[in-house]
């Protein structure tokens, strides 16, 4: 099939909820240490254009029912609701389809040809199923309304989610006020609770990425001051990247001690196993 002229690697109906006006969005480069404005048609899109059964496929198998999810989520969050609303399983595939597939739609972006995208987008809907039925059994998943700080669009099209246990989890911003996390499954559910809820802000922190050039800011008010802004910006980026070395670091500890003390209890006499 032929290529699509424009192709976005994320999601323009995601980024649309980011306008501060029809058709006007907010980024920080920093590149030039400015705040720009563009339209979501102008960002994060591919140089390298995606076939047309590829954005057939990522318009029906996720963004139209993510799209209906991030409404509801959006309701409830001006309603005053303390959580987000519960998917249904169909939404629950489509965000689980979203949060494989963005990876992949980067790294396209980024001249990848190893294919990973196009071999997703090619199975059936009962391969997709099995799919996103190992995702589940081998990870949790979480949707979350984000801290009071809204969260901003990165340029990778995800963030890092740095966890005690594991460094390889990510979350994907919905809307300035919701978000979608994957983690590994032998990460404890206590660390991501205790990194999005008892760190307030951490998750508008990571929302700014640890690369990439620009950052799609959430609506600003009339008269802000753009100089501050940016100010705060790169100081946001400065401590993501701080904290996501220092749980790597922590990380790499800790797998340094899990193996002396393994190390050591095989070392006790006996047949040494556990």
């Amino acid at each position: 099939m032929t290529d699509v002229k424009d192709s976005h690697y994320v999601s323009r109906f995601l980024l649309r909820n980011w306008e501060h006006a029809a058709g006007k969005l907010h980024y920080f480069d920093f590149g030039t240490g400015r705040i720009h404005r563009s339209s979501a048609k102008s960002m994060y899109t591919s140089p390298t254009t995606f076939p047309a059964d590829v954005e057939a496929w990522q318009s029906r198998v996720f963004e139209t029912p993510l799209g209906g999810y991030i409404a509801r989520a959006k309701v409830a969050h001006a309603r005053g609701d303390a959580a987000a609303p519960v998917p249904t399983p169909s939404e629950w595939r489509a965000i689980t389809v979203a949060l494989l597939a963005q990876p992949f739609r980067t790294a396209v972006a980024r001249g990848s040809r190893d294919g990973q995208l196009d071999l997703l987008a090619s199975k059936d809907e009962r391969d997709l199923d099995d799919v996103v039925d190992a995702v589940h059994q081998d990870r949790r998943l979480f949707v979350r309304f984000g801290p009071t700080e809204r969260l901003c669009f990165p340029e990778a099209g995800i963030a890092p989610l740095p966890l005690i246990g594991s460094i390889r989890g990510f979350f994907l911003p919905l809307a300035p006020t919701v978000f979608a996390a994957i983690i590994p499954r032998e990460v404890r559910e206590e660390s991501f609770k205790d990194l999005v809820h008892d760190l307030p802000g951490v998750a508008s922190l990571l929302s700014v990425g640890i690369e990439g050039d620009r950052v799609v800011l959430p609506p600003l008010s009339r008269g802000a001051d753009f100089a501050l802004v940016a100010a705060r910006v790169r100081s946001l980026r400065e401590a993501a990247r701080r904290i996501v070395e220092g749980f790597h670091k922590a990380n790499k500890m800790i797998e340094r001690d899990l193996g002396l003390n393994l190390g050591a209890m095989g070392n006790e006499g006996g047949e040494g196993e556990l």
